[in-house]
């Protein structure tokens, strides 16, 4: 696999911080647009298929704060026994099920 890279992009020597970059900076979710569109609302697939698609819920940024924090506290194991889901989803307000799933 061959990769470009341009001259003046950043070489990250810790992994962490390329992580930090991918999953705590970006920008506000809520102002991000979903997609490749142009923002028309106009896309080449028919309106049916867009129907039968599952929607993709965003969870709120204070809930994505708690989780990326506890990943963040537990890289060398990010796995979070029962317990800890459990206490997760509380603090979130998200269920089990989403913790789980994020």
């Amino acid at each position: 696999m061959v990769v470009n890279v341009k001259a003046d992009a950043p070489i990250f020597h810790n992994p962490l911080s390329f992580f930090y970059l991918l999953f705590v900076l970006p920008s506000d979710a809520s102002n991000a647009s979903i997609g490749s569109g142009d923002g028309t609302g106009e896309d080449d697939d028919d309106s049916n298929s867009k129907k039968n698609q599952k929607k993709r819920g965003i969870f709120p940024k204070v809930a994505t704060n708690i989780l990326r924090a506890w990943l963040f506290q537990h890289l060398t194991h990010p796995y979070p026994s029962e317990d800890q889901k459990k206490q997760l989803a509380q603090d979130t307000g998200l269920t089990i099920l989403q913790v789980n799933n994020w």
